[in-house]
């Protein structure tokens, strides 16, 4: 009679999955790997980046980019997203695709960073998820960006 070979699984050992700390020594761990590796959507700052993510949904880069050189211009603040009408914003971006949806969440992500986080982009995982538009794969995403801090 033939016995089967046990196989040993090892048993992880690293941070806790889905930590912060987990998180930031992937994203160093891919930055060893690709360090070359360059983000295609321009942006100057945490505003910019979370709307550029929001409208990449569906759509290009390349027109991402198109549509956010003009919209980085009319819309500089947070206050300004939370405060455009739902159908100006919508043909700002219609360009994107899904523009009603994009319009409402960029809308009322932006009047939830006025109203909870004191007009600041939130930097953790809690913080982006309870933005409207934003589910596990984009904050993942945008923490794999350089902002300068």
């Amino acid at each position: 009679m033939r016995f089967m070979e046990q196989t040993v699984i090892p048993t992880y050992a690293g941070p806790e999955p889905g930590s912060p700390t987990q998180v930031h020594a992937i994203i160093a761990e891919l930055r060893r790997l690709y360090p070359e590796a360059m983000c295609s959507l321009n942006f100057s700052n945490p505003l910019e980046l979370m709307v550029a993510t929001q409208l990449s949904a569906q759509c290009t880069d390349e027109r991402v980019n198109i549509v956010t050189a003009r919209l980085f211009k009319k819309y500089r603040s947070v206050e300004d997203y939370a405060s455009a009408s739902q159908e100006e914003l919508e043909q700002d971006i219609r360009s994107t695709g899904f523009y009603r949806n994009k319009a409402r969440n960029l809308r009322s992500a932006c009047q939830r960073i006025l109203s909870e986080y004191h007009g600041e982009v939130p930097c953790t995982m809690e913080g982006l998820l309870s933005l409207a538009g934003w589910h596990v794969k984009r904050p993942m995403w945008y923490w794999g960006m350089p902002l300068g801090s």
